[in-house]
């Protein structure tokens, strides 16, 4: 009963449910157990980084290959989240290599995943040069689901790179396969980027909508993960529509569900900045800017794709 459960949930996308289930088992977990709860914690929660568990599951000699991928791979995502930039490429770098000796499935998983991850962590460049690899075994697995994240991370990619028009068709490509394979975890992720694409387009309207429907689906399948994301995204077009004491709840709720120290926590605290700025608060601008200057040079040396947003705040209160 348990199991048919949890991977109803897990199809469905409600995967804090399915932590909730393993978390409450009155029995000690099995090593496959162990392995899929450190993968949805990872996923849905904003706050554990995981890297216990996943050292000590990763010491263990019995553990399969196919969940040492696993492993690897929730290692590597928690290193890019906390700005370990070269560590996590590195962990990444083993669990790919390790995929491609077991099966195409193993193998595109580890792909989708690291593409991903570059895409939100580190920038479009070094995303982009996972492209290629990845789409030939997305296309070779045939995995709705492994497709969806593809096209997310194109989007993603797309966006960043200011190209508008393909981030919206790579979104129109996961909104098509969500019509036929729903899963709410995804269809959260879909809106997190639609909303993203919205505010460099100009359009914080749409970006709300986007943002409260991202916001109500991260709530419905238990992940702050991606509460954190979209709050910061409806802060924004809080900010952009002059709505000022909207956008400091907002930002100041995503940072109280945020990890500390990486990428998304110097996210949400330039966001921060802004809204000192437009605010006229000096004083909360200057303390923002002495506290996230190391934090941002301890990310890619400062040259993250959040770090040059924030490079790019740090110019305009300058020049205020």
């Amino acid at each position: 009963m348990t199991d048919s459960r949890l991977k109803h949930l897990i199809a469905e996308g409600l995967l804090g449910q399915a932590l909730a289930i393993l978390v409450e088992l009155r029995r000690q977990p099995s090593l496959p157990e162990r392995v899929l709860g450190l993968e949805l914690t990872s996923v849905t929660s904003a706050k554990d980084p995981c890297s216990k568990e996943s050292s000590d599951l990763l010491a263990r000699k019995d553990l399969a290959a196919r969940d040492r991928v696993r492993c690897l791979v929730v290692a590597a995502t928690s290193q890019l989240r906390s700005g370990s930039d070269d560590t996590g490429r590195a962990t990444f770098k083993k669990a790919v290599l390790l995929a491609d000796t077991i099966d195409v499935e193993t193998a595109c998983y580890a792909r989708v995943q690291q593409l991903a991850a570059l895409a939100s962590w580190i920038g479009p460049e070094a995303a982009s040069l996972e492209v290629a690899p990845t789409r030939h075994l997305v296309t070779r697995a045939g995995r709705p689901d492994f497709m969806i994240r593809f096209h997310l991370a194109l989007a993603e990619i797309a966006a960043k790179q200011r190209l508008l028009i393909r981030a919206h068709r790579q979104l129109e490509v996961v909104s098509e396969l969500l019509s036929s394979y729903p899963n709410r975890f995804l269809e959260a992720e879909h809106a997190i980027r639609a909303g993203a694409v919205c505010l460099l387009a100009s359009q914080p309207e749409g970006a709300m909508v986007y943002s409260y429907k991202a916001i109500a689906l991260a709530v419905e399948c238990g992940a702050p993960t991606l509460e954190v994301v979209a709050r910061s995204n409806l802060a924004h077009a809080l900010l952009s529509l002059g709505q000022l004491r909207l956008c400091n709840t907002e930002l100041s709720k995503a940072l109280s569900l945020c990890r500390t120290r990486g990428s998304a926590e110097l996210g949400i605290l330039d966001g921060l900045m802004q809204y000192a700025i437009a605010s006229d608060d000096d004083l909360l601008a200057e303390q923002i800017s002495e506290s996230t200057y190391g934090h941002s040079l301890a990310i890619a040396h400062g040259h993250s794709y959040y770090g040059l947003w924030h490079l790019l705040t740090r110019v305009k209160w300058l020049y205020r």
